[in-house]
């Protein structure tokens, strides 16, 4: 079986280029709207026009402006001149299946940063297939590898209300997981951060990753 016929069928990446292109987009914006909207929740233009390979211009202008004129995205500014686009809008997440994602949350600018430089990774593995969410990580990891959820990267929450009890979400960091033929690849993106922040990352995954057959982190 290869990893790449083993994605999960919450929802394809399929359904939501169609669920979007139901709402005024094309194919190719579809395309670069779920890969931000599932990852990072922002973007630069530059960042469209190479996920196609094609020169940042009209194409891209038409796409921005639509965003902007619909409400559906934000821009801030960064030195004077680096245009960042947040792309936070309640509606898109409804329609790609992910309406209670916490991307749609601004973050500051170190986060930001490291989100911008993990989009860049996944266009440049753009033929790759990948995990994104919480749910189809967990559903892949367990089904195929049969790993117990308890060994899977968790975060364990309390609710202030003592009749709440605890949940424990994961793979909260957000990690890309890239699918290969044979392989799996995690795309570890470090900000300005010390270097321990890696070692904590590979405590948390050290269960997941003794139970997988072959591994790679990609440190970015």
């Amino acid at each position: 079986l290869s990893l790449h016929d083993a994605l999960p069928i919450s929802m394809t990446d399929e359904a939501r280029f169609a669920a979007l292109q139901r709402r005024w987009y094309t194919r190719r914006q579809s395309e670069f709207l779920t890969l931000v909207l599932l990852n990072i929740g922002y973007s630069l233009r530059r960042q469209h026009a190479a996920l196609f390979r094609v020169a940042d211009g009209s194409c891209t202008t038409e796409f921005v402006r639509g965003l902007m004129q619909r409400h559906l995205a934000t821009r801030r500014v960064f030195d004077r001149q680096t245009q960042v686009f947040r792309t936070g809008s309640r509606m898109l997440y409804d329609v790609i299946g992910e309406p209670d994602s916490r991307l749609r949350r601004a973050a500051e600018p170190d986060a930001v940063t490291q989100r911008l430089i993990t989009l860049d990774v996944l266009i440049a593995c753009r033929e790759r297939p990948y995990l994104a969410t919480e749910a189809e990580k967990v559903d892949f990891f367990t089904d195929l590898f049969n790993v117990p959820v308890a060994a899977l990267p968790g975060h364990l929450y309390r609710s202030h209300r003592p009749d709440v009890p605890p949940t424990t979400r994961h793979f909260v960091d957000r990690v890309p997981v890239l699918l290969g033929s044979d392989d799996l690849t995690f795309v570890y993106v470090q900000r300005w951060a010390p270097l321990g922040a890696f070692a904590g990352f590979l405590n948390a995954y050290t269960s997941l990753l003794r139970r997988l057959p072959h591994a790679v982190i990609r440190f970015c």
